[in-house]
Protein backbone atom coordinates (compact mmCIF):
# COMPACT_ATOMS: atom_id res chain seq x y z
CA UNK A 1 0.00 0.00 0.00
CA UNK A 2 1.30 3.50 -1.26
CA UNK A 3 4.28 1.60 -3.17
CA UNK A 4 5.75 4.79 -4.27
CA UNK A 5 8.34 4.27 -7.21
CA UNK A 6 8.84 0.16 -5.86
CA UNK A 7 11.89 0.81 -3.52
CA UNK A 8 10.63 -1.25 -0.86
CA UNK A 9 9.72 -3.99 -3.91
CA UNK A 10 13.50 -3.70 -5.61
CA UNK A 11 15.30 -4.08 -2.22
CA UNK A 12 12.83 -6.76 -0.81
CA UNK A 13 13.72 -8.83 -4.95
CA UNK A 14 17.66 -7.84 -4.39
CA UNK A 15 17.27 -9.41 -0.22
CA UNK A 16 16.34 -12.90 -2.19
CA UNK A 17 13.99 -13.88 0.90
CA UNK A 18 13.98 -17.62 1.62
CA UNK A 19 9.96 -16.95 1.10
CA UNK A 20 10.72 -16.14 -2.52
CA UNK A 21 9.38 -18.94 -4.91
CA UNK A 22 6.01 -18.62 -2.90
CA UNK A 23 6.14 -14.75 -3.07
CA UNK A 24 3.77 -12.81 -4.65
CA UNK A 25 4.03 -8.74 -4.46
CA UNK A 26 1.32 -6.46 -5.25
CA UNK A 27 2.08 -3.18 -5.19
CA UNK A 28 -0.81 -0.79 -5.05
CA UNK A 29 -0.17 2.93 -5.95
CA UNK A 30 -2.80 5.43 -7.32
CA UNK A 31 -0.30 7.71 -8.62
CA UNK A 32 0.30 7.11 -12.38
CA UNK A 33 3.42 8.82 -12.75
CA UNK A 34 4.64 6.53 -9.78
CA UNK A 35 3.93 3.78 -11.35
CA UNK A 36 5.43 4.62 -14.30
CA UNK A 37 8.19 4.29 -12.38
CA UNK A 38 7.53 0.90 -11.00
CA UNK A 39 6.79 -0.25 -14.34
CA UNK A 40 10.58 1.08 -15.37
CA UNK A 41 12.26 -0.56 -12.33
CA UNK A 42 10.79 -3.70 -11.87
CA UNK A 43 9.84 -6.70 -14.17
CA UNK A 44 5.97 -6.40 -13.20
CA UNK A 45 3.37 -9.32 -14.41
CA UNK A 46 -0.30 -9.28 -15.22
CA UNK A 47 -2.66 -8.52 -11.86
CA UNK A 48 -4.06 -11.75 -12.97
CA UNK A 49 -0.55 -13.32 -12.08
CA UNK A 50 -0.15 -12.30 -9.18
CA UNK A 51 -3.70 -12.52 -7.50
CA UNK A 52 -4.41 -16.20 -8.51
CA UNK A 53 -4.54 -18.67 -6.13
CA UNK A 54 -2.19 -18.52 -3.35
CA UNK A 55 -3.00 -22.68 -1.92
CA UNK A 56 -4.15 -25.32 -3.78
CA UNK A 57 -6.57 -28.29 -2.25
CA UNK A 58 -5.08 -31.91 -1.70
CA UNK A 59 -7.53 -34.31 -2.47
CA UNK A 60 -8.25 -34.31 1.18
CA UNK A 61 -9.27 -30.45 0.68
CA UNK A 62 -6.43 -29.60 3.11
CA UNK A 63 -4.34 -26.69 1.86
CA UNK A 64 -1.32 -26.34 -0.07
CA UNK A 65 0.74 -23.69 -0.33
CA UNK A 66 2.03 -23.03 -3.91
CA UNK A 67 5.76 -22.31 -4.07
CA UNK A 68 5.77 -21.51 -7.63
CA UNK A 69 8.65 -19.65 -9.35
CA UNK A 70 8.15 -15.97 -7.44
CA UNK A 71 8.57 -13.38 -6.64
CA UNK A 72 5.92 -12.19 -9.14
CA UNK A 73 5.49 -8.63 -8.85
CA UNK A 74 2.73 -6.59 -9.79
CA UNK A 75 1.21 -2.96 -9.58
CA UNK A 76 -2.35 -1.74 -9.08
CA UNK A 77 -3.89 1.62 -8.41
CA UNK A 78 -5.95 0.16 -5.59
CA UNK A 79 -6.46 -2.71 -3.48
CA UNK A 80 -8.89 -5.38 -4.70
CA UNK A 81 -12.02 -6.76 -2.22
CA UNK A 82 -10.13 -10.56 -2.59
CA UNK A 83 -9.87 -12.57 0.50
CA UNK A 84 -6.39 -13.53 0.95
CA UNK A 85 -4.17 -15.19 3.55
CA UNK A 86 -0.88 -13.21 3.21
CA UNK A 87 0.51 -9.47 4.77
CA UNK A 88 0.14 -6.37 4.05
CA UNK A 89 2.95 -3.84 4.16
CA UNK A 90 1.79 -0.45 4.35
CA UNK A 91 5.46 1.45 4.48
CA UNK A 92 5.25 4.77 5.89
CA UNK A 93 1.54 4.55 5.14
CA UNK A 94 0.75 5.85 9.18
CA UNK A 95 3.65 8.39 9.22
CA UNK A 96 1.68 10.45 6.52
CA UNK A 97 -1.63 10.15 8.26
CA UNK A 98 -2.39 13.33 10.62
CA UNK A 99 -3.65 12.41 13.74
CA UNK A 100 -2.37 12.42 17.72
CA UNK A 101 -2.45 9.63 19.71
CA UNK A 102 -4.54 9.85 23.38
CA UNK A 103 -4.19 8.00 26.14
CA UNK A 104 -7.09 8.14 29.11
CA UNK A 105 -5.54 7.92 32.71
CA UNK A 106 -8.83 7.25 34.10
CA UNK A 107 -10.05 10.53 34.62
CA UNK A 108 -8.91 12.53 31.85
CA UNK A 109 -7.35 12.33 28.06
CA UNK A 110 -4.03 12.92 27.84
CA UNK A 111 -2.29 13.69 23.96
CA UNK A 112 1.28 11.52 23.81
CA UNK A 113 3.96 13.37 22.56
CA UNK A 114 7.74 12.52 21.84
CA UNK A 115 10.07 14.19 24.18
CA UNK A 116 14.05 13.50 24.85
CA UNK A 117 15.61 11.78 28.08
CA UNK A 118 18.94 12.63 27.73
CA UNK A 119 20.19 11.09 24.47
CA UNK A 120 16.96 8.94 24.21
CA UNK A 121 13.53 9.39 22.82
CA UNK A 122 10.60 9.13 25.13
CA UNK A 123 6.95 9.32 25.63
CA UNK A 124 5.64 12.25 27.48
CA UNK A 125 1.71 12.36 28.47
CA UNK A 126 0.17 16.37 28.57
CA UNK A 127 -3.38 17.13 29.06
CA UNK A 128 -5.27 17.07 25.74
CA UNK A 129 -6.43 19.90 24.73
CA UNK A 130 -10.05 21.07 25.88
CA UNK A 131 -11.50 20.76 22.66
CA UNK A 132 -9.42 17.23 21.88
CA UNK A 133 -10.34 15.86 25.20
CA UNK A 134 -14.37 16.30 24.36
CA UNK A 135 -14.26 14.92 21.35
CA UNK A 136 -12.44 11.98 22.62
CA UNK A 137 -15.26 11.82 25.35
CA UNK A 138 -17.83 12.23 23.11
CA UNK A 139 -17.19 9.05 20.95
CA UNK A 140 -16.08 7.06 23.83
CA UNK A 141 -19.12 8.14 26.21
CA UNK A 142 -20.79 5.16 27.97
CA UNK A 143 -17.65 2.85 27.60
CA UNK A 144 -15.62 1.45 29.87
CA UNK A 145 -12.47 2.63 29.09
CA UNK A 146 -9.17 1.28 30.69
CA UNK A 147 -6.81 3.31 32.16
CA UNK A 148 -3.91 3.18 29.95
CA UNK A 149 -6.01 2.88 26.68
CA UNK A 150 -4.97 4.94 23.40
CA UNK A 151 -7.36 6.05 20.61
CA UNK A 152 -6.59 8.37 17.97
CA UNK A 153 -7.17 11.66 18.07
CA UNK A 154 -8.50 13.31 14.99
CA UNK A 155 -10.36 16.30 16.51
CA UNK A 156 -8.15 18.97 15.06
CA UNK A 157 -5.93 19.54 11.65
CA UNK A 158 -2.51 19.19 12.77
Amino acid sequence: MGAGRGRLAREVRRAQPECARALHYVLVERSAALQDEQREALELEPADEALGPFTQLATDDTPIPLTGSGPVFVALDELPALEITGVVLANELLDNLPFGIAQWDGARWHEVRVGVAGSELTEILVPAEEVDARALSAITEGAAIAVGARAPDSARDR
